[in-house]
């Protein structure tokens, strides 16, 4: 018996939202065994994914208002509160200068496992819940290297971009697993329980 692919499966059954979500593996393994394509299935789990965060979030929207709303408070708040923290790991003085140090992005860690810890503790909806948040942050990015990258190709500062997209490319990935770590979405099986507003 033909076992439908383990990537797709695991990300399904870790990023997918909503109480159909079991059945919904169900369906698409039995399936799988009738066709056998491995490109289709990756295809409708892929799919899978966001279809079901939107219709939760458009079932849930205040629980979605409030899991973001919490999310950033805590998010902004650990930011403010360890800036210097985050300085003296981040940069270390070698033959007088400053060097990106690997430890910098434990901060990152540490506040993005808070902010999806708090999440998945006071939301019911613990998946939909982190998995939204996450979503947020990585909007947020985009947008924040699309404005630092107008800033410095056409401020006049090109020579300096690529070290800083990479510092902080690596912060904000740090930050995510730090959001799907705390949140509990990357281990064991988060509760998901539909909640009526």
């Amino acid at each position: 018996m033909t076992q439908p692919p383990r990537i797709a499966t695991w990300m399904l059954k870790h990023f997918g939202s909503g109480p159909d979500n079991d059945t919904l593996l169900g369906d698409l393994a039995e399936q799988y065994r009738r066709n056998g394509s491995a490109m289709w299935y990756w295809r409708q789990a892929l799919k899978a994914i966001p279809v079901s965060l939107l219709k939760e979030v458009r079932a849930h929207k205040w629980i979605a208002a409030r899991a973001l709303l919490t999310g950033w408070v805590v998010w902004i708040m650990c930011e403010l509160m360890l800036p210097d923290l985050m300085r003296s790991f981040y940069y270390f003085r070698v033959a007088g200068y400053d060097v990106p140090y690997f430890w910098g992005t434990v901060p990152s860690l540490l506040s993005g496992a808070l902010s999806g810890w708090v999440i998945g503790r006071f939301h019911r909806s613990q998946r939909t819940s982190v998995l939204l948040f996450a979503v947020s942050v990585i909007f947020m990015g985009l947008w924040w290297f699309a404005e630092s990258f107008v800033f410095f190709y056409y401020g006049g500062r090109a020579r300096y971009a690529g070290p800083y997209a990479n510092d902080a490319s690596v912060s904000f990935s740090v930050s995510l697993l730090g959001i799907l770590l705390g949140g509990g979405l990357l281990f064991g099986r988060s509760n998901n329980v539909a909640v009526e507003d």
